[in-house]
């Protein structure tokens, strides 16, 4: 299971966020498995397989806290996609098929002025899972673990086993930290005390994560 935040084109204009355009041209193009990624100024546009899921993160972005960028869109009929307005910063860009369980991750793609297009190409594959365990001294609060610069994450009630499963192949910081108000807030607050490990994925592979302890 697997948990993504995504905002659509209207929430983002509302709210004055980047507002997604597909504006590159996709002749002769290859996009059946494989997925470009164009960093520009203030942009990230690329092609992917046609309806492709495509999501972008920034480096504040965590799950479950609403803190940080997620953007998330689909690509066109003919692979398209593009997000413009993007403030400087390094982004995470996760290209999925779903229905196939195939994906791509895209890590620390630069966005800022100054800064030469540049172009980054995939194959997607098959995604992985992470599994593990969380101990902690406070069984009363909520834990949460996600991967940061992405949408993936878990909150648990009490300590004990977790897993992730549907992650692009790739490497990821796995952090695991304290909640509070989980139980009583639509929000919920990261306590200070907080852990956090390297983990690789691989795909069509489980990794094991271990323990991860919480004081």
């Amino acid at each position: 299971m697997k948990s993504l935040l995504a905002r659509t084109v209207l929430a983002a204009a509302l709210a004055g966020l980047p507002v997604l355009r597909c504006s590159i041209n996709t002749a002769g193009i290859e996009t059946t498995n494989g997925a470009t990624v164009i960093a520009s100024a203030s942009s990230i546009s690329g092609t992917a397989p046609p309806h492709a899921q495509i999501s972008v993160f920034d480096t504040g972005y965590i799950p479950a806290i609403d803190s940080g960028l997620a953007l998330t869109t689909s690509a066109n009929d003919s692979g398209c996609f593009t997000f413009e307005g993007l403030a400087p910063d390094l982004y995470t860009v996760i290209v999925e098929m779903p229905d196939s369980g195939q994906a791509a991750l895209f890590s620390n793609i630069l966005v800022g002025p100054f800064i030469a297009d540049s172009a980054h190409r995939k194959i997607l594959g098959p995604t992985g899972s992470i599994s593990g365990t969380v101990a902690s001294a406070d069984s009363s609060a909520g834990i949460l673990l996600y991967l940061p610069g992405t949408g993936y994450y878990r909150i648990l009630s009490n300590p004990g086993p977790f897993s992730f499963e549907g992650i692009p192949a790739g490497t990821y910081r796995l952090q695991a930290c304290a909640l509070t108000g989980y139980q009583h807030y639509a929000v919920p607050t990261i306590a200070t005390n907080r852990n956090q490990i390297i983990v690789e994925v691989l795909s069509n592979k489980e990794t094991t994560a271990g323990t991860l302890g919480l004081q």
